[in-house]
């Protein structure tokens, strides 16, 4: 049976709510449930909002201090739109072939912003993605889009643990993320993420801000030089290296991102009411 339904204008919390159910989720949306989730504060949950084989509308909520602020499982495929998400683990939590569209959405200050998993490809654009402890956006074993979103000020901007599909990493300003803009090195496959705004403009310092198999190759050379100062030389360290290259080319992948863009990308971010 189809059930729909609207929330607006409610307080849900662990203080208001029974106990029984949020243990659990603040907000369990099941079997095709397709309704709205407007304008509530939902915190101190385990799972905010909870979304499993359900097609909600979660807009213009303030949803703070649950341990998933949102998860959406199941073959769902919510829209999650201009809501405000902090200071959770886990901001947006997307896997088992979940689709959501993530967009116009604060998220900040969580420990991991987004997590796609499990085979789930959704739709991630216009987004403030800043100040999470981890990471702004977190990819494994799932084929996101992703794209126009102000990414800046997170542990990494984007990291990238292991591979599925092909997927989209283009037109978003991805600056000032205190560690990496992208780290990548588990993927054997190369990663588009052409025509985004790095916050430089030269291909050098560009390059520093990516951690990609070519990183992981140079450190290998890097770390076999050091070795060799200190050991006996046969002759064979050229051919050695090369060999060794072409092993870590085999097994990780790249990030392409040339061509970028020299300014910031006009209409990333927030750009809905």
């Amino acid at each position: 049976q189809k059930t729909a339904y609207e929330i607006k204008e409610c307080d849900w919390s662990s203080d208001v709510c029974s106990s029984d159910l949020c243990s659990e989720s603040g907000v369990l949306c099941v079997d095709r449930s397709d309704g709205r989730i407007t304008e509530c504060a939902i915190m101190e949950n385990k799972f905010g909002v909870s979304v499993q084989k359900s097609n909600p509308v979660i807009n213009k909520n303030t949803i703070i201090r649950n341990k998933m602020g949102i998860t959406t499982k199941a073959v769902s495929k919510p829209k999650i739109a201009t809501n405000t998400i902090k200071f959770n683990e886990i901001g947006i939590n997307c896997e088992e072939i979940s689709s959501p569209w993530i967009l116009d959405n604060l998220i900040s200050e969580n420990s991991i912003g987004i997590r796609c998993a499990v085979y789930s490809p959704p739709i991630i654009a216009n987004n403030e993605i800043i100040k999470n402890s981890e990471s702004g956006i977190y990819i494994d074993e799932a084929c996101p889009m992703v794209f126009k979103n102000i990414i800046k000020e997170n542990r990494i901007g984007i990291q990238i643990e292991n591979d599925y599909r092909k997927f989209l990493i283009s037109f978003n300003n991805i600056t000032n993320n205190i560690e990496y803009a992208i780290k990548m090195d588990k993927y054997i496959m190369a990663v588009n993420a052409m025509d985004n705004y790095w916050g430089a403009e030269k291909r050098e310092i560009i390059s520093k801000l990516i951690y990609d198999g070519n990183s992981i190759k140079e450190e290998v050379i890097k770390e076999k030089k050091a070795e060799e100062e200190n050991v006996f030389s046969f002759g064979f360290e050229k051919e050695e290296e090369e060999m060794q290259a072409k092993a870590i080319k085999v097994k990780l992948g790249v990030v392409k991102y040339l061509p970028y863009q020299i300014e910031p990308v006009k209409g990333a971010g927030i750009s809905l009411e």
